[in-house]
């Protein structure tokens, strides 16, 4: 009779869900832009310069991650201890500051060097080198919108990170064409433009933490050692992830210029971006997934963590399928988006389509990355990490272009994805000594605090079924412990506290809804 329908957490999720992955697509969309700006007016050598210069984007966002990431996620799990979260916070703050400024010096230093090692030579180092300076000087605001936009999610304004991706991206666009076109800066300018487009993010974020509605707040006696420990340890999945993608963009990128030169260079250098923009919806989802978990695994609930994950699983696959059957049937569209080339038409076409398929794969990927990372399965999201960003990708890659050349390239990427994914079975299968074959079974929880034989679990919508259900519970409650007294009190405090909460708690009368879940 009564039944627990998911409904609150399924409107949690959604009121997530949506404003994390258009502001993780805004954020993205300011290096897609860029990618367009240059294929349109810096030509085919603009857009492989650009291509060689990408593993330093993976790399300052894997710096991030480990921040943003590492500390939001240890910050949700203790969100209930106001020292510690300040504390997490102001660790992270001024530990970010110290390492972006560092990088910034020694990275900008030694700028020409690392193009490069990059694969920079002849009519492509120079570009390469100017890109790469312009982003470096970026490092500081990039690293502090991720870990400002990261709290605010779990603080309760996703939104603010919504609205500051989109002011980036229009403010990115904007600089773009003008240091391009009134400045003539060339691919310099399109990365200066970036880099001021963040800063113009930070201060935005940085308003909020500085005003009265921020639960957090910079402290000067701070617990160092441990915190940081934490925040790095709990951090580090994301940023290897990030880590090696940047190592494995390397290798794909030396196999595209040994086996096709500039053509498949160019071709290649579309591709990722258009990996980067799409797989911001994996990782939009992910992490909603990652602000949630660390809630619900912080307050021990297995119930709510297996039910999230269901849900992650389902957005993703329902979204990312719906994206690749797009991305196969418009790919002559997102070619074109960076500029006619005509000599790498073709082959990024093909590129696409192919490369297509690996989209679900890699979302689910980045759903089990960031779930495993909040409830504290590191090691099992360390392996997502390597395997699904490097190991089997690169394998593949390597394997695959020389069996069956340029095609072999664009096919690892699902051959990598879904390695990723079977190898995923065969871990839980020997952690757990049962082969997963529904999602309940990939959830890894030590302690619930909430188990189903101890629990009410149900849900009403109107003062009839919650009147209802305060007049069964002496039947429902059966417990020793609990007297008459007890249930009567029990039964008084849902028919108040709830019925509050039904006519006052809602704006609109038609979508009331209250999940009831009672510890007993």
């Amino acid at each position: 009779m009564y039944t627990y329908t998911n409904q609150l957490l399924s409107s949690l999720y959604k009121s997530y869900i949506y404003v994390t992955i258009i502001a993780t697509l805004a954020t993205i969309l300011g290096v897609i832009i860029n990618g367009i700006i240059i294929g349109n007016f810096l030509g085919n050598i603009g857009l492989v310069a650009f291509g060689i210069a990408t593993p330093i984007t993976y790399g300052i966002l894997a710096i991030s991650y480990i921040f943003a990431n590492g500390g939001s996620i240890v910050c949700s799990n203790n969100m209930t201890n106001e020292k510690r979260v300040n504390n997490n916070f102001t660790v992270t703050c001024t530990v970010s500051l110290i390492i972006s400024i560092v990088l910034t010096i020694v990275l900008y230093s030694f700028s020409q060097n690392i193009a490069m090692l990059l694969g920079a030579s002849n009519i492509t180092l120079i570009p390469t080198t100017a890109y790469l300076r312009g982003i470096i000087l970026g490092i500081i605001p990039n690293i502090f919108t991720m870990i400002f936009i990261n709290y605010s999610r779990i603080d309760g304004y996703p939104k603010l990170g919504f609205i500051t991706s989109i002011i980036i991206t229009i403010a990115n666009l904007i600089l773009d064409l003008i240091f391009i076109l009134v400045f003539n800066w060339g691919i310099g300018g399109v990365a200066i433009a970036t880099s001021l487009s963040y800063c113009l993010g930070t201060i935005i974020t940085l308003y909020h933490f500085l005003s009265d509605k921020s639960s957090y707040k910079l402290t000067k006696n701070i617990e160092f050692i441990n915190e940081i420990k934490e925040i790095i340890k709990t951090g580090i999945p994301s940023a290897l992830n990030q880590t090696y993608n940047m190592f494995r963009t390397i290798i794909t990128n030396t196999i595209g210029i040994t086996i096709g030169g500039v053509i498949l260079m160019g071709a290649l250098s579309i591709q990722s971006n258009v990996y980067m923009l799409l797989c911001g919806v994996g990782v939009g989802i992910g992490s909603t997934t990652m602000a949630l978990g660390g809630i619900f695994y912080g307050n021990h609930d297995k119930k709510l963590v297996t039910n999230l994950l269901k849900m992650s699983v389902k957005y993703a696959l329902l979204v990312i399928v719906s994206i690749t059957i797009i991305l196969f049937i418009f790919a002559p569209f997102f070619v074109q988006l960076f500029g006619k080339n005509p000599e790498v038409y073709d082959t990024a076409i093909n590129g696409l389509r192919i490369f297509s398929f690996s989209l679900p794969f890699s979302g689910l990927c980045y759903i089990f990355l960031n779930f495993y990372n909040a409830t504290k399965q590191l090691k099992i999201a360390n392996y997502i990490g390597f395997a699904h960003s490097f190991l089997f990708l690169s394998l593949s890659a390597i394997i695959l272009s020389n069996l069956t050349g340029t095609n072999g390239l664009w096919l690892s990427f699902t051959v990598g994805h879904l390695s990723t994914l079977i190898g995923l079975l065969i871990i839980i299968k020997l952690k757990t000594g049962k082969f997963p074959r529904k999602i309940e079974d990939m959830v890894i929880m030590e302690h619930d605090e909430f188990p189903e034989e101890n629990m009410l679990n149900t849900s009403i919508s109107n003062e009839n079924s919650l009147l209802k259900l305060s007049e069964d519970i002496p039947s429902l409650l059966k417990d020793e412990n609990l007297n008459e007294k007890t249930l009567n009190r029990i039964s008084l405090i849902i028919e108040e506290i709830g019925k509050n909460i039904l006519i006052h708690g809602f704006k609109s009368k038609k979508d009331k809804h209250l999940d009831i879940r009672i510890k007993y």
